[in-house]
């Protein structure tokens, strides 16, 4: 691997890093019995808090840069995650603060029947969106010692009651799992997998930095040729997709006082990652692995090629990008007379190129 490639493959790991969201907590009770996440009810902006809930700590969820308004749902699953881990069983979002990408809220506990319509679930996610309030006043009491141990004792004895039920049951041979209590460990699903489907064409120039040998010895390298892309990716609301990038690249070359072309041919899979630097601009990076076809006008070869590409992208609106694109295509082939490096082993065709972009999301 050289040292475009080294880099290339840095930045795309330091755009998954730096886009996961960070949760962290702050308790004053410690002593609660973790909850099954989808037994945590969240309170909103414009909800009444029931008077019944005490605070037991806070959560506090950082964006990590990215917009919070555009990965509101994944923060508040970690927030969800996080309450119930602790022993809560109500969440109340105190702060959303959208210029610096975070989100506050209380954890609490409340004795009662749960409302099953406030859970986490998309629509829930959606009402909590539109919520224009930003900031709400505390509407939640702390919990006093006496409440606390009454809480604990309350739990010791559903505890002590579910214990001899599942000793009852084993005896009798009739006990079935409940699969309920496990929902702490499987990812609560806000969103479908894939909801940005995005269709991008880009052009510009494109360098052969890799040397090519010609059959009396000579050889050339950094020749300028024309490159064209096509892209189709699925992603979600969150920092990753998938996708498809075709490219092709068009290179004149001068030897022995004759023209010809060469052009070589990329279609591939690729894994995306993107970050939101901002409310308009977003940031891109793809690593892909697909065949490769070069020809030129005495011979074709079919290898394989590795794509990495960087984009920067600017929303002029909702469905309608543009953008530059740092590419990098290194093609491998296995027949003899290719390019070499610098100890005559046989690589391929390495092209780097910069590129004006045009995207459209569906």
């Amino acid at each position: 691997m050289n040292r475009i490639e080294k880099c290339m493959l840095f930045s795309l790991l330091a755009t998954m890093v730096g886009c996961s969201p960070k949760v962290t907590s702050e308790m004053q009770m410690w002593d609660f019995e973790p909850q099954p996440t989808n037994k945590v009810m969240i309170f909103g902006a414009n909800d009444d808090v029931p008077a019944e809930a005490k605070a037991i700590g806070r959560v506090f969820v950082d964006g990590k840069g990215a917009s919070v308004r555009k990965q509101y749902g994944k923060m508040l699953n970690l927030a969800v995650k996080e309450t119930a881990k602790k022993g809560g069983n109500v969440l109340v979002i105190d702060t959303v603060d959208v210029k610096n990408n975070c989100v506050k809220s209380t954890v609490a506990y409340a004795d009662g029947t749960l409302i099953d319509s406030l859970t986490l679930s998309d629509h829930r996610v959606r009402q909590l969106l539109k919520m224009k309030t930003i900031r709400r006043k505390p509407s939640v009491q702390q919990m006093n010692a006496a409440q606390q141990q009454s809480i604990i004792s309350e739990q010791e004895e559903q505890r002590q009651q579910e214990m001899e039920m599942l000793a009852q049951a084993s005896i009798n041979d009739k006990y079935v799992e409940d699969e309920s209590w496990e929902s702490e460990s499987k990812p609560v699903k806000v969103k479908e997998i894939f909801k940005v489907y995005s269709l991008r064409v880009a052009a510009g120039p494109m360098w052969t930095t890799s040397k090519i040998y010609y059959p009396k010895g000579t050889h050339e390298s950094g020749m300028r040729g024309l490159g064209m892309a096509l892209s189709y990716t699925m992603a979600g609301d969150d920092f990753w997709g998938v996708g498809l990038d075709a490219q092709l690249i068009r290179t004149k070359v001068r030897n022995c006082n004759i023209d010809w072309d060469y052009k070589m041919t990329y279609v591939g899979p690729c894994f995306v990652v993107k970050r939101d630097l901002s409310e308009s601009f977003r940031l891109y990076s793809t690593i892909g692995l697909g065949v490769s076809l070069y020809k030129d006008f005495d011979r074709s070869e079919v290898g394989f090629g590795y794509r990495y590409d960087l984009e920067v992208e600017y929303l002029l609106t909702k469905h309608l990008s543009v953008g530059a694109d740092f590419v990098y295509l290194a093609s491998r082939f296995n027949q003899n007379g290719m390019t070499k490096n610098s100890d005559g082993s046989n690589i391929g065709v390495n092209n780097l190129g910069l590129m004006a972009t045009l995207k459209y999301n569906l």
